[in-house]
Formats: C-alpha cells, structure tokens, sequence
C-alpha cells in the first residue's frame, strides 16, 4: 500500500474511495434481513398481499369496487370487441410483399 501510495499522489485517494464503496456495497449484501422496523413492516405487508393474491385472486376488493370493475370491463369489451381484459394482447403482423407489382 505505501508503494502505491509514493507512485501516484492520487492513487491514495482512489483507492479509498474504492474500499469504501466496497465495503458499503458488501454490508448490503450481507445484511441478513430487514435493517428497521419500517423495512420489517414493508417486507411483511409484500408477503400478506402475495398469500391474499394467490387465495382470492384480486386484493381487497369489496363488493361495490368489484361491481364497478365488471361494469368498466363491461363496456371495454363491448367497446374493442371483447377478448380477455386481464391478458397482455397477442400481435400477428402480416408480412407485406414489397415485391409484388401493382396495377395501376
């Protein structure tokens, strides 16, 4: 370390700087569970809504919440010709013949 330190002024500085942010980064890694209460809190929160989710499907939906959602679902289907709301869109492109002579 002193070696390096004689052949470059800032080459101390660099290396600081890269132990520290190693450090800061391994203590992270580390780190067995949630550091606070608060993250404690959040973490637990995530995992509730996950079994809730996987049990009933939609989180926390009353009654009046679930009868506003079919309604809008409703007129979208009845609007963009129907399909699954809750899926991703399936695209097919056709693919165009630059080739092909049109007749004019």
């Amino acid at each position: 370390m002193q070696n390096v330190t004689k052949v470059a002024p800032c080459a101390r500085t660099l290396i600081c700087h890269s132990l520290r942010r190693n450090i800061a980064a391994s203590s992270v890694v580390m780190a067995k569970g949630p550091v606070d209460s608060i993250q404690k809190l959040y973490v637990d929160k995530i995992r509730e809504y996950a079994k809730q989710r996987s049990a009933a499907g939609k989180l926390q939906m009353d009654p009046q919440a679930q009868k506003d959602f079919e309604s809008e679902a409703a007129k979208l289907k009845k609007l963009y010709g129907g399909g699954d709301l809750t899926k991703f869109p399936e695209f097919q492109f056709k693919e165009i013949d630059f080739d092909a002579k049109t007749e004019a």
